[in-house]
């Protein structure tokens, strides 16, 4: 099931105090929406409520509401698109513990989810990276950097991502960083040209920026770039260290967010190559270890990645959205897999059609024909039995 919310705590040391802000992302298909006289509302409120972890004593309280309106239903629906924000508390040094409440004003549903433990100690000089968007943000007329994580998770998809790595050193000139997945050194690099000032997390038009400002003393901003895309969906570390005596590693999971359903079994995922694919070659591919079905699964679509120097392959995500689609659109009454129908084994092969046009043939059923202009063909489709299970007749 997808996650209701992700969410994220970030801890800033400042002088005797610690800035804490609370990020967070809301999939707009998770809100309950109304129809207005021309628009879709929905209204939310976010509680984080801190306790000290050893007293069970209640410490304070930060509170957001938000309204949201979009034009369009299909939005209402969207799993990619959200509602973002973030909270800020000051707290001195201590273990706490943080506790989240969602409450979702069109249902009257209130969520509580587990409680996050804090512990605020003497700060090591590394702070935990940031990931933010490639592109940058104009915000009242300067640009900035967007979070881009989700709940401190890098996506994983074909989008670049940066690395902003603060380190509580305002004369540091350079940073050494080497990024580890699977026991593997996939990424190392020497940065230099930092920076220098203080951040904070803010939002700004509907997104949560990093807002770094110029001073005379505070952190060195290192920026790492082209190292995402090197990252494969999973756990993976970034180790940072000025020295071989002075470093810190931060742990971090690679998620593939809005994964196709299709692809979340690897077993099944490959059996489902059978609409493109020869049954020698699946049956090769069975024939691995069944721990290795998603290493099998990653290498055939690498042969043909139309990115092959990324890990994120765009075909394949394309071919297992075909396949989600397929399934959900073209089911018929009589419970066959839309993906296993006439119409379903074209779009899953063709993608979808430029035009589609129904009508009613000198018998009376319905007839569907689509048109695809990129590769001048076309498929007409007949509902012989009424039951939505359109046989393909030409094409």
């Amino acid at each position: 099931m997808p996650q209701l919310i992700y969410s994220d705590i970030i801890v800033v040391p400042s002088d005797t105090l610690y800035n804490i802000f609370y990020t967070y992302k809301i999939p707009l298909d998770h809100l309950v929406f109304e129809k207005g006289a021309d628009l879709f509302l929905a209204q939310y409120r976010i509680s984080l409520e801190v306790f000290d972890a050893k007293k069970d004593k209640f410490i304070t309280r930060a509170i957001k509401e938000k309204n949201i309106q979009v034009p369009d239903y299909d939005q209402t629906l969207s799993n990619s698109i959200f509602s973002e924000g973030s909270l800020e508390l000051k707290l001195i040094p201590g273990n706490y513990s943080v506790t989240e409440i969602f409450y979702d004003y069109k249902s009257a549903k209130e969520y509580k989810f587990p409680q996050k433990i804090l512990n605020i100690d003497t700060p090591n000089k590394f702070l935990s990276p940031l990931i933010v968007d490639n592109q940058t943000f104009s915000c009242n007329d300067r640009e900035s950097n967007v979070l881009a994580d989700y709940g401190g998770q890098l996506p994983f998809d074909e989008n670049e991502y940066t690395f902003i790595l603060p380190v509580k050193n305002f004369d540091l000139d350079s940073l050494s960083v080497e990024i580890i997945q699977e026991g593997d050194t996939v990424f190392n690099r020497i940065l230099k040209n930092p920076a220098r000032g203080l951040f904070a997390i803010a939002e700004c038009g509907g997104k949560i920026i990093l807002d770094d400002k110029s001073a005379s003393a505070g952190y060195s901003l290192f920026k790492l770039d082209g190292a995402s895309t090197k990252i494969k969906e999973g756990n993976f570390a970034i180790k940072v260290f000025e020295n071989s005596s002075d470093s810190k590693t931060f742990r971090f999971t690679c998620k593939w967010i809005n994964k196709p359903s299709s692809l979340k079994d690897p077993e099944k995922a490959i059996e489902d190559l059978k609409f493109v694919e020869k049954d020698s070659i699946i049956h090769a591919l069975l024939d691995a270890d069944k721990d290795d079905y998603q290493k099998e699964l990653a290498e055939y679509w690498k042969k043909i990645d139309p990115t092959p120097l990324t890990e994120f392959n765009p075909l394949m995500q394309e071919y297992y959205l075909r396949l989600d689609y397929a399934a959900k659109t073209f089911g018929t009454v009589e419970g066959i897999n839309g993906a296993n129908t006439d119409r379903g084994k074209i779009y899953i092969r063709f993608g979808k059609p430029a035009e589609v046009v129904r009508a009613s043939d000198e018998h009376g059923y319905i007839v569907e024909t689509w048109t695809y202009t990129n590769t001048q063909r076309k498929f007409v489709f007949v509902d012989k039995k009424g039951t939505g299970d359109f046989s393909l007749i030409s094409g």
